[in-house]
Formats: structure tokens, C-alpha cells, sequence
């Protein structure tokens, strides 16, 4: 197997790994919104229309930015091993 080989293949088990990591935090995500949503909708049918228009009027806190997602082990391994690779040459 030439180096070229050796490297897609690493390459396409990394990206592979994380693909599997993301969908399972992507499921995680959905199903966590649905609870909120769910809950959401139980905490509107209790206020009354003053607590309602109370909380509409109020300005909603400005989120913080979306962080990049963190790397997986599976990215620095092979990050790791492409500079390994690349040292040897």
C-alpha cells in the first residue's frame, strides 16, 4: 500500500469516527429540544396573559457565539500521525 493509500484510509477512518460522534450528538441535541419544547409548551398553558406579555416585552439575553466543536480523538490521532508521516520524510 503506497503512503498515499496509508493516509486516505487513516483519513477516512478519522472522518468516518467523528461522522458516528456528530449524528450521535445531533440525536442527543434533537432529543433535548423536544423535552424543552415539550416543557415549553406546559409552562405557557400555566401562565396567565399578564405573565405572557411580561415575558414577550422582555429582551432576550444575547447567547453566546457557537463554539467550533471540539476535535475527536480520532481527528488528532490521525493529525498526529500525518505529522509523524510527514517528519519521516
Amino acid at each position: 500500500m503506497c503512503k498515499i493509500d496509508l493516509v486516505k484510509s487513516h483519513l477516512m477512518y478519522a472522518v468516518r469516527e467523528e461522522v458516528e460522534v456528530l449524528k450521535e450528538q445531533i440525536k442527543e441535541l434533537f432529543e433535548r429540544n423536544s423535552v424543552l419544547e415539550r416543557e415549553n409548551a406546559v409552562l405557557k398553558s400555566l401562565a396567565n396573559s399578564e405573565q405572557l406579555s411580561q415575558l414577550s416585552t422582555q429582551t432576550v439575553p444575547s447567547s453566546t457565539p457557537p463554539q467550533p466543536a471540539p476535535r475527536g480523538k480520532a481527528v488528532k490521532s490521525f493529525t498526529l500521525l500525518c505529522n509523524q508521516r510527514c517528519k519521516a520524510v
